[in-house]
């Protein structure tokens, strides 16, 4: 979906459709299952599943209407107390995003359509480290468009595509990846064809 479009482009949806008809379509994504299923609603009876919210909720869709899904949880990194001083030094609100009671992805979204300053990212970014650091918490920072992600330490595109494999049965070297962003890079280079845009 195009920066600043809300959903599926007409003609992008009829070429998704038509290669449905060919092979397994996955969708591997920062956004969480139904923010992308509201940007893909044009084309969601065509997806075999994905990868959600940075790799956090990997979800396969199977013959018989059946759904495999993992969740990689993270801890709540952040005490009610942290929340109120971050949201107050940044321009910035957080999400935790949930399956059932466990968290799988905290999002710190920044409140300016520009996203965060170099400056605002580098302090982020030692402040999170410094909190998980003394909590304990592996986790997975994701940059991306305006925010940062933060998910548990194996969760990413990378590896949620690997795991969507495997419980497919799908070798590598049958498969092609797109995308659009330095994160996809690792994703992109598992398969013989990887492009980015």
């Amino acid at each position: 979906v195009s920066e600043g479009e809300t959903e599926l482009s007409d003609l992008m949806a009829v070429r998704l459709r038509n290669l449905s008809k060919k092979c397994k379509l996955f969708l591997a994504t920062e956004l969480p299952l139904v923010q992308a299923m509201r940007k893909c609603k044009k084309i969601e009876d065509c997806l075999a599943g994905g990868v959600y919210a940075g790799g956090g909720h990997i979800q396969i869709k199977r013959k018989d209407h059946s759904r495999w899904e993992q969740i990689i949880p993270i801890e709540e990194l952040f005490s009610k107390e942290q929340q109120v001083r971050l949201e107050q030094r940044y321009p910035l609100r957080m999400r935790n995003y949930k399956k059932e009671n466990t968290i799988y992805r905290t999002t710190l979204v920044s409140k300016r359509k520009t996203g965060f300053t170099a400056d605002e990212l580098d302090r982020l970014k030692r402040e999170i480290t410094d909190i998980a650091e003394r909590k304990g918490i592996s986790y997975t920072l994701h940059m991306e468009k305006g925010h940062l992600g933060i998910t548990g330490k194996l969760a990413d595109k990378k590896n949620g595509v690997l795991t969507i494999c495997h419980e497919e049965g799908i070798d590598l070297a049958d498969g092609a990846a797109a995308g659009d962003s330095e994160e996809d890079v690792p994703m992109l280079n598992l398969f013989p064809i990887g492009a980015i845009r």
